[in-house]
């Protein structure tokens, strides 16, 4: 049986900043240059000029670091969308001990619980009894919190799943 991608990311099979994208031959050669030039720079620069060169070099590094990780962060995002917009359609089956999906009806209202809100969708099963039904957003807090997600990045994903709600 073929495992999961989740369990092959959990357990450390995934590692996707250690894969090394193979680089075309213009891009090789582009790097190949980059590096020639930056030889050819330090030899004919006095003591202040390569230090000046080191510090830009230092300085550039950090700003394509920082561009690499925000376009990481914006494509798991949007994967998180696209990923969310897909399961909106889908049939899950809600069942638990206290619920079951005819007792929920679209002109009922239901307050969570956990955060006062006023909610119409299935509930989710809190994670601190696994019996306390709670509103969805409260179910994604609790579960993205379970996995360390701070408090921040938690509301920024809520507002995704919301974008995409409204978006179908």
């Amino acid at each position: 049986m073929e495992e999961d991608i989740i369990d092959q990311l959990y357990f450390g099979r995934i590692v996707p900043w250690e894969r090394q994208v193979e680089k075309p031959p213009e891009i090789e050669q582009c790097s190949d240059q980059v590096c020639e030039d930056i030889e050819c720079l330090q030899k004919s620069l006095d003591e202040v000029g390569k230090k000046v060169l080191e510090r830009f070099l230092d300085n550039n590094s950090e700003v394509e670091q920082f561009q690499v990780k925000e376009s990481f962060k914006y494509g798991f995002r949007l994967g998180m969308q696209l990923a969310a917009a897909g399961l909106e359609k889908s049939t899950i089956n809600m069942e638990s001990s206290n619920w079951r999906g005819n007792d929920m009806d679209n002109t009922s209202t239901y307050i969570c619980p956990r955060c006062g809100q006023t909610y119409y969708e299935p509930p989710a099963l809190s994670r601190e009894d696994n019996q306390t039904l709670i509103c969805p957003d409260c179910g994604t807090r609790e579960a993205l919190e379970s996995i360390g997600v701070d408090r921040k990045e938690q509301e920024e994903i809520l507002a995704i799943i919301h974008q995409s709600r409204r978006n179908l």
